[in-house]
């Protein structure tokens, strides 16, 4: 065995850099494939039209409830669909999340409007058994009795919200995943309600790469938990 001297580590470090920088070149040549996009049903591809090759990228639920299942296509575009996610033109990433339509944070007015409301109507009302001189009732003010200010904290509830995501035989690759966005929602009354998207997934029994189990995703080799999503709790 060769021993390595000051000689030769020069050359092998000018090696592993040369190997990096056409990794680097690599993956930009490969993302400038993917030179459009397209959208069908409330989902976002990236589309490399001379491959014939796609990937999805954002998804907008609609605020139905049907709308919460998100059934990939195979083909978009005569591009098949074979990943979840990727980079566009010059390296821009494109990762797969689903988005709630309207998203908006409620602002102090909207969430304490009522209570703030409820607040002044009882303004200038007496409590029951009172008169209008307490000193002619023989009762006195009671000293020290805090004074209620201000408005009622806002109560805000967590829940996890379901998103069913469907995979037909060809999607066999996880590229590029975000965490989907918690929303927010006000209830009649006040209450917020903060949402915590989770995921339950249905696969194609002819797809190569996936299988899904108690609505978890596994990749097939080695019966590995896909850990890109967010499972319910309990399961």
């Amino acid at each position: 065995m060769k021993r390595l001297t000051m000689k030769t580590l020069p050359f092998l470090l000018l090696a592993a850099c040369l190997m990096l920088t056409a990794s680097s070149c690599s993956r930009w040549d490969w993302s400038l494939k993917y030179s459009r996009t397209a959208q069908e049903k409330n989902m976002e591809f990236g589309l490399n039209p001379e491959g014939k090759e796609a990937f999805v990228a954002a998804c907008l639920w609609d605020g139905t409830e049907e709308g919460r299942r998100f059934v990939i296509p195979d083909t978009v575009e005569g591009c098949t669909v074979f990943k979840m996610g990727g980079y566009f033109g010059r390296g821009l990433p494109m990762p797969f999340y689903i988005a709630a339509e309207s998203d908006e944070l409620p602002t102090a007015a909207a969430t304490n409007g009522k209570t703030e409301e409820a607040a002044g109507s009882s303004e200038g009302t007496e409590p029951a058994g009172s008169t209008e001189s307490g000193a002619a009732a023989g009762t006195t003010e009671a000293a020290g009795t805090p004074e209620t200010t201000g408005t009622p904290e806002t109560v805000i509830i967590e829940e996890e919200f379901l998103y069913t995501i469907v995979l037909g035989p060809y999607l066999s690759e996880i590229s590029n995943v975000m965490d989907s966005s918690d929303f927010l929602r006000v209830q009649e009354d006040g209450t917020v309600i903060l949402y915590h998207p989770v995921f339950a997934f249905e696969v194609d029994e002819k797809n190569p790469a996936f299988y899904a189990e108690d609505g978890k995703l596994y990749m097939k080799k080695g019966n590995v938990l896909v850990t890109d999503f967010n499972y319910p709790s309990g399961k």
